[in-house]
C-alpha cells in the first residue's frame, strides 16, 4: 500500500471539516495546537503516517507505550506550535475517534481523552458539525479497510474503553 497516497486522501478529506462552524481554537486558545514544555502533549501517528511528516520540522516524534499487532506506536508533538496544514490524522479527526465496538462495529464517538483538554467534549456527538462527523466517519470506513489501520483502531478503541472505565470509577 502506498501510505503516503492514503493519507494524503484521508487528510484532504477532512480539510475543510472542523468540529464547529467557527474557530473552536478560541475557546480555549489552541491549547490541542501547541507544546508546553513542561507538559508535553502529543498525539499518536497512524500506521505508517510519519510518511506525511518525516520532512516537516515543526514536529517531533518519540515512541510511545502504546502497542497495536506487537508494534509500537509512534507519537507526534508540535514543536512548539502545529502548521495546520500539516497537521496528522489524530488531529484533524480530534475531539471526535472512529471506534470500533468490541464485535467489530463502527461509531463515530467523542473521545473521552479529550476530557481534560477541549472544551468540546461536553458536547452531544449532534452539536459537532454534520460534515465533521460524516468526514470522520468516511475516514474511520477507509481506515477499516486496511488490516494495519483497522487492528490499530480496534487497540485504540480498547485503550477508549479502558479510560471510560477509570471515568466510571470516579462517578
Amino acid at each position: 500500500m502506498d501510505y503516503k497516497e492514503f493519507y494524503t486522501y484521508l487528510y484532504r478529506k477532512l480539510n475543510k471539516r472542523t468540529p464547529q462552524l467557527f474557530d473552536c481554537g478560541s475557546l480555549c486558545e489552541n491549547i490541542c495546537c501547541k507544546d508546553d514544555e513542561d507538559d508535553k502533549m502529543g498525539m499518536y501517528l497512524f500506521p505508517h503516517e510519519e510518511v506525511m511528516l518525516n520532512n516537516c520540522d515543526t514536529f517531533s516524534f518519540d515512541e510511545s507505550d502504546f502497542e497495536y499487532g506487537g508494534k509500537k506506536c509512534k507519537i507526534v508533538y508540535c514543536k512548539p506550535f502545529c502548521k495546520r496544514n500539516l497537521r496528522p490524522l489524530s488531529c484533524r479527526i480530534f475531539p471526535l475517534f472512529p471506534y470500533i465496538t468490541v464485535s467489530g462495529d463502527l461509531k463515530v464517538i467523542v473521545d473521552p481523552r479529550a476530557r481534560g483538554i477541549c472544551p468540546l467534549y461536553k458536547l452531544d456527538i449532534s452539536e459537532f458539525s454534520t460534515k465533521f462527523r460524516r468526514g470522520v466517519k468516511h475516514v474511520g470506513i477507509e481506515l477499516m479497510k486496511n488490516r494495519e489501520t483497522r487492528e490499530f483502531l480496534f487497540e485504540l478503541s480498547r485503550l477508549i474503553d479502558d479510560e471510560v472505565e477509570s471515568i466510571l470509577k470516579f462517578i
